[in-house]
Order: structure tokens, then C-alpha cells, then sequence
């Protein structure tokens, strides 16, 4: 039996197949509960086990909290875990708060951050490779993502027929591409990684970024991959009824951007360092005149 201040558990979603499960389960609070009654906690679970003969250990897990609906303040989390068969994986973590603390008033925001892994990032073909890839190089690497971005949102109503609606997205990304290798035969999971030892292969970082390939008498150059992008994007409207049916706008958009070819991790700062990046503003006035009987 179940108590008031428990904990609900009810399978949300089950699928099953030949590559593997998905199992969600869902936690409702008890309507009557305490828990329920200062946070109205929603708990999601899931799991998804993929992969089967070809690609084994594939999986991804995850946790979702969210408040009621019906609350002035409303906030919700997240987090996601995956890992696949060639040791990649990717880390997601996500969260909002949307509040409404009078009816002219209305608020939110939308913070991202998620940082990844992938083992095999395909990047170049060049030639003089093997006879089991037919003469070529196909290239690939790990490269090291990470993401952060925020979304801001506010709304305001001065009277009914006039109202200030703001929006901004500050966002930074950035890559750092390592192990550069070919394909040493097709439908082969394993790379034959330029500089190991026993490949007879050297991998030189330059300056610049680039990378130089030594294959025997071979020699050819990577171009140069790691970035750190930063962009900003706002709007500003203003939007006034000035008689039934006949609107005014005035919309103030920001476009702006900026790249180092560092690679380096994202940071916090880095959102306040794209509003500050080179960009362009846009300014658009639009009037509307409703034409008939009143």
C-alpha cells in the first residue's frame, strides 16, 4: 500500500527490440503529500540499452525532475549519460525556471551545458592509403566537444495595447580533435593511429594547427580543426495597438560572433565574452493600419 508523501513508481514507457530496451519510469507525487504540496516533483528515469552483436556496451541513462504546471514558478532539470561501443560518450545537463510574479510580468531561463566525446569523427580522405581501402586514406579522430548556452526571456506588459518583449541567447561551443588514424581495412572498428608505435607512421603538430602525416615515403598535411565559437543573438520588441486592429513594432535585433582556433573547454565567461564579440544590429519599424468600419 501507499502512504501519503510517498513515491508513485509506474513503468512510463517500456520498449523492447533486437538491439536492446528502453525502460522509463515516471515518479508522481501523491496528490495529498507534503512533497507534493511545496514542490509537485515529477521524477523521470530512463534507461536505453542498445547495441546487440555489433555494437555491445551502447547505452544511455537519464534523470528528468520536474515541478507542477500550476505554480507561479515553475523550474525542471535534466541530465543524460551515453556511452557507445568505441568509447565515446556525452554528458548532458539542463535546467529552467519560468516565473510569472504578476500578470504584466513573465520570465525564464534556460541554461545548457553538455560535453562530449566521439571516438570516431571522420575528417579526411587523402590517397596513397592500402589496397584493402583501395588506394586511400580515410581519416578519422576523437574529438573532445563541449557546449554551453543560456536562453533568456522576459515579457512585459506596460497596459494592455502596449508590451516590451526581450530575448537573448549568449552561446559558446568549442572542439578539440586528437588520435588521428585511418581505416586500415573496411568494416574495421579499430584505427591504425599515425604516430603509435608499431604503425611506422609519424604525427607532427604544427604551429598553426595543422598536422603533418609521415607514412614511409609518404607525407601529407591535416588541416587545422580545433575551434572555440562564441554568438549572441537578441531581440527587443516593442509592439503597440494604437487603435483596434492597427499595430506598431519596433524590433531591435543583435547578431554577433566571434572564434579562436584554441580548442579549449568552454567556460561561464565565455557567454559574457560573446555578448562583447564583433557583430552586426538590425533596427525594423513596422506600422499596420486596419482599413474598414469601426
Amino acid at each position: 500500500c501507499e502512504r501519503a508523501g510517498s513515491l508513485a513508481v509506474q513503468p512510463l514507457h517500456q520498449r523492447f527490440s533486437q538491439q536492446g530496451s528502453l525502460l522509463s519510469f515516471v515518479f508522481p507525487t501523491q496528490p495529498d503529500s507534503q512533497l507534493d504540496q511545496h514542490f509537485g516533483v515529477t521524477v523521470l528515469v530512463f534507461h536505453d540499452f542498445q547495441g546487440g552483436v555489433d555494437l555491445p556496451g551502447t547505452h544511455l541513462h537519464g534523470w528528468q525532475v520536474t515541478s507542477r504546471s500550476n505554480m507561479p514558478t515553475t523550474w525542471n532539470a535534466r541530465t543524460e549519460y551515453y556511452h557507445d561501443a568505441f568509447d565515446g560518450w556525452r554528458w548532458d545537463v539542463s535546467t529552467g525556471i519560468a516565473t510569472r510574479p504578476a500578470p504584466q510580468w513573465q520570465a525564464s531561463v534556460d541554461p545548457t551545458f553538455s560535453r562530449s566525446v566521439d571516438a570516431r569523427q571522420y575528417v579526411a580522405t587523402r590517397a596513397g592509403g592500402r589496397a584493402e581501402t583501395f588506394g586511400q586514406r580515410y581519416i578519422f579522430a576523437a574529438v573532445e566537444r563541449s557546449t554551453l548556452s543560456a536562453r533568456f526571456r522576459v515579457n512585459y506588459a506596460l497596459t494592455p495595447n502596449f508590451t516590451i518583449e526581450g530575448y537573448a541567447e549568449p552561446f559558446a561551443a568549442s572542439g578539440r580533435f586528437a588520435g588521428f588514424g585511418e581505416v586500415p581495412a573496411p568494416r574495421s572498428n579499430v584505427l591504425r593511429v599515425y604516430g603509435d608505435a608499431g604503425t611506422g607512421t609519424t604525427f607532427e603538430r604544427e604551429a598553426d594547427g595543422t598536422g603533418t602525416v609521415t607514412d614511409g615515403a609518404n607525407q601529407f598535411v591535416l588541416p587545422a580543426l580545433d575551434f572555440r565559437r562564441l554568438s549572441f543573438r537578441s531581440n527587443l520588441v516593442l509592439r503597440w495597438e494604437w487603435l483596434p486592429g492597427s499595430t506598431a513594432f519596433f524590433v531591435w535585433q543583435q547578431s554577433r560572433f566571434g572564434q579562436v582556433l584554441d580548442g579549449e573547454l568552454v567556460r561561464p565567461q565565455d557567454l559574457w565574452n560573446s555578448v562583447r564579440a564583433d557583430g552586426d544590429n538590425f533596427v525594423v519599424v513596422k506600422v499596420s493600419y486596419w482599413v474598414g468600419k469601426r
